[in-house]
């Protein structure tokens, strides 16, 4: 018998079931990126918050000790500046001592105070004319004004001394 409305061939079970599945699976998936992409943007705008902070803020705790430590080596820089312009010249103190040294005469300690002009050395000879030599070479000398061997004493075979000269200003 013939069916007077015509009936529509029933697609596949396997056809209905693919539809509804990739379907639900693509909700699924929107609503997870959905997700991903709204706590993304939320780390995002809060990173952009507190960057603009540190800008907007000046400097952190990190930059402002490195700016301490480097203020505190300039105003060190600048005193051992100061300190070295307000010295005077040493050279010609020892310029002279180079010229009229006796030959066997020995200095092994030099205290040199330029604002007093004064020089204490300390040293040793071979014999006690060599060190009358050396104070009497020095005692001629008009840079000099005043000579003074304020220590002598003999230790093996040498003539131990200390001698303060005094400049004229």
């Amino acid at each position: 018998m013939q069916d007077l409305i015509p009936k529509t061939q029933s697609e596949s079970f396997f056809t209905k079931n693919t539809v509804l599945y990739t379907g639900i699976s693509l909700l699924v998936l929107s609503a997870g990126l959905f997700v991903l992409f709204q706590v993304l943007k939320g780390n995002t705008e809060q990173s952009t918050a507190e960057l603009n902070t540190v800008l907007l803020g000046g400097k952190t705790s990190q930059e402002r000790e490195l700016e301490r430590s480097v203020l505190g080596y300039q105003k060190r820089i600048e005193y051992f500046s100061s300190f070295l312009k307000s010295q005077d010249d040493t050279l010609p103190f020892f310029a002279f001592l180079e010229a009229r040294t006796h030959p066997s005469v020995f200095f092994n300690d030099a205290r040199l105070n330029v604002q007093e002009n004064r020089m204490v050395l300390s040293g040793q000879s071979t014999d006690f004319g060599s060190l009358g030599e050396q104070i009497a070479s020095f005692e001629g000398q008009q840079e000099l004004r005043n000579v003074k061997l304020t220590d002598v004493s003999l230790s093996k075979g040498q003539v131990l001394f200390t001698m303060e000269l005094t400049f004229a200003p």
